[in-house]
């Protein structure tokens, strides 16, 4: 026989041995489970709610007595990879300047958390959130912590996002302090 001959058959056998050991790890327990785990649920049919293009309005309460500053922009939003998160890309006018922000919402099947990532033009940090929702999937309840840019202390916000109806939602954010929460953000999506 051949080299290249020996080599081809080499090549066929190894293929054959690996696709039989991929189809018996398929059968596996832990490997269903983990499929299982991946498809998306009742949590991901309520991100997908979120879908679509929404115009939005937020009030910004910055400083403790002093008036809110308001700003108006755009929201896009697309389920992706499978229907399992949610892409939200935000354009707006904040204080006269233009503001995009970024962020990606699921659900974890294995945890049983709600998760998101926001990231802005107005810092260089990576926000990172969890929490739960309730029994209708319409109010979801956020943690996140993060380090304050002006005193280098951690701070905890809680975001909560309420689904109102089909054309309508909310999105407010409270800061922890020990005093106790303190709104901090409002912003209405509305299409």
């Amino acid at each position: 026989m051949n080299r290249r001959r020996l080599h081809g058959v080499i090549f066929i056998v190894s293929v054959l041995l690996f696709a039989g050991n991929g189809l018996h790890l398929a059968q596996e327990p832990g490997m269903e489970a983990m499929m299982k785990l991946a498809q998306p649920g009742e949590h991901h049919k309520m991100l997908a709610m979120l879908e679509g293009t929404w115009k939005t309005h937020g009030t910004f309460w910055m400083v403790p007595g002093a008036p809110p500053i308001e700003s108006d922009g755009i929201s896009k939003n697309t389920m992706i990879m499978g229907g399992r998160f949610l892409k939200s890309e935000l354009k707006a006018d904040f204080m006269g300047m233009p503001f995009t922000g970024f962020g990606i919402d699921g659900y974890d099947n294995a945890s049983q958390k709600h998760i998101g990532t926001w990231m802005d033009s107005m810092g260089t940090m990576i926000m990172s959130s969890e929490g739960t929702c309730s029994d209708d999937h319409k109010v979801r309840t956020m943690i996140s912590e993060f380090q304050d840019p002006a005193t280098g202390k951690q701070m905890k916000m809680k975001q909560v996002i309420t689904i109102v109806d089909s054309d309508k939602h909310i999105f407010e954010a409270y800061m922890i302090t020990p005093e106790g929460e303190v709104k901090a953000m409002e912003i209405i999506y509305t299409r």
